[in-house]
């Protein structure tokens, strides 16, 4: 039965998650930060990317436009995109913090993300005059990607971090989360690009056939990657069955894992990056086991996880929208968390934007 009550809390979170995790810059742009208690401070592009997806609603034309204009500005000259730009308006290509930076090069994911940042905000707000703006930075993001045999490639002797929320980990070889985000770029720029379409088509078809270098067949699943960290990526398999990218076959057979092994990567409706008690096998740093991206359990999968399972097991589906809702209540809407009450900052924007459209379809 419907919830309305539960629809409404849902609802305002999102509402609040969107009014705090505004920072202005130094010349008054407003950033989007991935959090509201500002634990981040600064425009994650890749967060970003999200918030337009799942809350655009929330959000101005004018200052979303904005923010999109300050990723598109940072770019660099040989297509680089920046991981975030800060406060300052300077922008950073490396992964880290004070330790220093995480990873060889820029993190790979970025030029992808900012593809997805101009194609929502474009659906929402139809607004050719911003496209054709970014269009060249767009392009030269993506001649900057790194490619081998149709997928996204991360040198195993100089690696970079690859996705954002795997940033910590040090994968290498063909990389299943990127080479997905390849794919989901190449769709919306034959969208936005419709001159280029049967380019970005043969792109598509070509990571698309690529996804085999990364098929273990003994367990019917995908592999994070092929040389460093050969691990089932969970999220990875939720993201590519809920964004329909590959061999139905194949997302069926991933679908029918997840849900056989729900209970090995899933707790109170948030979701671990690797099943069972596993860790990452390497890392730029130190991550303690069982915490943040080595162990951690976060809600911004769960919405892949939701659409992955609905097809093959409903109930599990269900099951996990409510127990992540009754969560978030009890618990606030964390960044991650841990079933011996570790967690990350409350009124995270990923955690609850991420699953705001199924909510509005489940609750």
């Amino acid at each position: 039965m419907p919830n309305p009550e539960l629809l409404a809390w849902a609802r305002n979170k999102c509402v609040e998650v969107a009014r705090t995790c505004r920072l202005k810059a130094l010349d008054g742009t407003t950033l989007f930060t991935p959090d509201g208690v500002g634990n981040y401070g600064a425009l994650w592009t890749r967060d970003y990317a999200y918030l337009l997806e799942h809350g655009g609603e929330f959000l101005g034309r004018d200052e979303s436009r904005a923010a999109i204009g300050v990723l598109l500005a940072g770019g660099r000259h040989d297509g680089a995109v920046p991981d975030r730009v800060n406060q300052r308006l300077v922008p950073l290509f490396h992964p880290g913090g004070i330790e220093g930076p995480l990873g060889h090069g820029p993190a790979l994911d970025n030029p992808l993300f900012l593809v997805a940042t101009v194609y929502h905000y474009h659906r929402r707000h139809h607004d050719a005059e911003l496209v054709k703006a970014a269009l060249p930075v767009l392009r030269r993001g993506l001649a900057w990607m790194p490619l081998n045999r149709g997928l996204v490639f991360n040198d195993p002797q100089e690696r970079s971090s690859t996705y954002g929320f795997q940033d910590t980990v040090a994968k290498g070889g063909h990389d299943l989360f990127c080479s997905l985000l390849w794919v989901c770029a190449c769709r919306q720029m034959a969208s936005l690009d419709p001159e280029q379409a049967s380019r970005y088509q043969a792109a598509i078809a070509a990571a698309e056939d690529g996804l085999r270098l990364l098929w273990d067949e003994g367990q019917g699943i995908y592999l994070a990657a092929n040389e460093v960290c050969r691990q089932i990526d969970v999220w990875g398999n939720a993201f590519l069955v809920a964004e329909g990218i590959g061999s139905a076959e194949r997302r069926d057979r991933v679908a029918r894992w997840l849900a056989a092994h729900y209970a090995d990567y899933t707790f109170a409706g948030q979701v671990r990056h690797l099943p069972g008690d596993q860790v990452w096998q390497s890392l730029f740093g130190n991550v303690p086991a069982g915490t943040y991206q080595n162990g951690g359990y976060w809600g911004t999968a769960s919405g892949w996880l939701i659409k992955a399972l609905n097809g093959v097991a409903p109930e599990l589906a269900r099951r996990t929208m409510a127990e992540l809702m009754a969560y978030y209540q009890q618990n606030g809407v964390v960044e991650w968390a841990a079933p011996d009450g570790r967690k990350g900052p409350d009124l995270y924007v990923a955690s609850i934007m991420n699953v705001w459209t199924l909510a509005q379809q489940m609750v």
